[in-house]
């Protein structure tokens, strides 16, 4: 795995003086399971039809071990079963917000599990201020197995440079479960 540049900084063409600014990381707003139709064939139609939001910053929202879980996998086989006249499948989409002057300065890169669920820019929105939020996805998972591999740690980190590494003070890291849910036993 290695940090892939996601999204780039923003340049409205006004000058800045970023010497005195460091990054600092982006804040986690959403984390999202979409499941929608589309084209079986791995082509890039897609059409949301249910969201299940996952929480994000809610204590006591998630069990001891710290991932957000919800059984994603099952719902995605239980759509293809019951509902078989559209090819469903399912995608994870990751929401985060930059201040204006993380937007203005940092670069944004991220990594998924694998390169299967590499982060694309679906969505940015201004926010007050200056800042932005930006909404990430992975590809579609067409299969119950596919939505298993989408599961594990991500992280969407600043930088002013290309980073070597993961930088702690610098990303959001989570991680992601799609065979069960939250305080199952």
């Amino acid at each position: 795995m290695r940090l892939r540049l996601v999204a780039a900084r923003r340049d409205d063409g006004v000058p800045r003086d970023m010497s005195e600014h460091a990054c600092t990381a982006p804040g986690l707003i959403a984390l999202r399971c979409v499941f929608g139709v589309g084209d079986p064939n791995g082509g890039a139609v897609f059409c949301p039809v249910y969201t299940v939001a996952l929480p994000v910053a809610q204590p006591g929202a998630l069990d001891d071990d710290d991932i957000h879980e919800f059984a994603a996998a099952d719902l995605l086989a239980d759509l293809q079963r019951r509902a078989t006249r559209r090819g469903w499948s399912m995608r994870v989409e990751v929401e985060v917000e930059q201040t204006a002057a993380d937007a203005a300065g940092c670069d944004v890169y991220a990594q998924g599990p694998e390169e299967a669920t590499a982060l694309q820019l679906l969505a940015q929105v201004d926010a007050p201020g200056g800042g932005r939020r930006l909404t990430f996805g992975t590809g579609l998972a067409h299969a119950p197995d596919a939505v298993v591999r989408l599961a594990g740690p991500y992280v969407v980190q600043h930088a002013a440079a290309p980073p070597t590494a993961i930088a702690p003070a610098l990303a959001c890291t989570f991680e992601l479960g799609f065979t069960e849910y939250e305080f199952e036993a």
